[in-house]
């Protein structure tokens, strides 16, 4: 993979969009997609960091568990717009398109460009 971990994370979060996972699910899969994580001295502490910045930033949930199972992030749904349930207003039918060429500016000059002298 040429991207970071932490796009790496949101991927597999979003490869299982609806479903909660640990950390160690995470990892699992991002090895299972070929991403070397030989380059990190703990690779699950990483990716552990990695998803709690994803909470912050309110891009994932984080799912906390009983004592002693380890916590479960889901990808955060984004919230529904009540516009979006709502049909677009219909466009007046007074309304009409401005002519063509209305918004154009003024002719250029004619002839021969002037010259400056100074």
């Amino acid at each position: 993979m040429g991207f970071g971990l932490t796009d790496a994370c949101r991927l597999i979060l979003c490869r299982h969009r609806g479903e909660a996972l640990s950390a160690r699910r995470v990892r699992e899969e991002l090895e299972i997609l070929g991403r070397d994580l030989s380059d990190h001295a703990n690779p699950l502490a990483s990716i552990h960091g990695t998803l709690k910045r994803l909470v912050a930033a309110g891009e994932v949930r984080f799912i906390p568990r009983s004592k002693g199972t380890p916590p479960m992030y889901a990808l955060e749904e984004p919230p529904t717009h009540a516009a979006r349930s709502r049909p677009w207003p219909a466009w007046p039918a007074s309304s009409r398109w401005p002519a063509a060429g209305a918004f154009r500016g003024p002719e250029p000059a004619r002839g021969r460009p002037e010259t400056r002298t100074e």
